[in-house]
């Protein structure tokens, strides 16, 4: 490719999809085998598309040549360092909660497997959000949006344990609504949150760097390969868009690869 130095007279749509082809089959000049990466053909196109509007207001052109001109679309890419089902049941018994902030930290990795919120969805939990008889917590995410969200039996168990037995210990009474409290009693921060969940899991020698974000990919993954339906892992994550959730299952689709060509016998006639 190169640049004009002057107004292209012959400038037509069919030039600018000519031109777009040109893009997806090009190679970077200083050298490599791949073609140019789907953000840089966006960067490249989006540049024609303006040029082609200013072109069209200033009447160079009669028409806008790339109105029909459309973006290569970016594929998300999949959520890496899940965590398989060993090693979050690893992780949860190497907890030592003899330390009321150990025991915190406990009912917090159970909350967080077991619902998949966000860390700051977490953090501003009140003790009200909490229903232990019905199993539910009241979650207000993104936006203002508020959701119900369902709790496992085994969360449920841990977290009505910490605020009987570890939550009055780190209670400065400051703040008397805060589900969660650092060791000052005030609510925990979210700067806190992913280092106590890296240090235990560090401490059950598990490589994969863990945050809070890990257990939501972890567990939205857990579900789809378990056989729950898209649409219920959506409202679970509060996706407003079931294509913001399909992530997960190409996460699912790239085990089922590995298990075709593992067991798959046409490769091997």
């Amino acid at each position: 490719m190169k640049l004009i130095d002057r107004f292209p007279e012959d400038l037509t749509e069919k030039k600018v999809f000519l031109f777009q082809k040109q893009v997806y089959y090009s190679k970077p000049e200083r050298g490599g085998k791949d073609s140019y990466s789907i953000s840089t053909q966006r960067y490249i196109l989006a540049g024609v598309r303006a040029f082609c509007r200013w072109a069209f207001f200033a009447e160079y052109t009669n028409t806008n040549v790339s109105d029909r001109l459309e973006l290569p679309t970016n594929v998300k890419t999949l959520p890496r360092d899940i965590l398989s089902q060993d090693e979050v049941k690893k992780l949860m018994e190497s907890v030592e909660i003899s330390h009321p902030e150990n025991f915190r930290d406990r009912a917090i990795l159970e909350l967080l497997y077991s619902c998949a919120i966000r860390a700051d969805e977490m953090i501003r939990l009140d003790l009200l959000d909490v229903d232990f008889h019905t199993r539910v917590i009241h979650v207000r995410g993104k936006g203002g949006k508020e959701r119900k969200v369902p709790m496992s039996l085994t969360a449920t168990e841990w977290l009505e344990s910490y605020v009987k037995t570890a939550r009055c210990k780190l209670d400065r009474f400051d703040e008397p609504r805060a589900l969660f409290l650092g060791k000052s009693g005030k609510r925990l921060a979210y700067s806190t949150i992913n280092v106590r969940i890296q240090k235990h899991g560090v401490k059950a020698g598990i490589e994969t760097k863990i945050t809070a974000h890990v257990f939501r990919h972890t567990c939205a993954t857990h579900l789809l390969k378990s056989g729950a339906d898209l649409r219920y892992v959506q409202e679970f994550l509060g996706h407003e868009s079931p294509n913001t959730t399909k992530i997960y299952t190409r996460v699912v689709i790239a085990d089922l690869m590995e298990m075709h060509d593992k067991f798959h016998p046409r490769d091997r006639l």
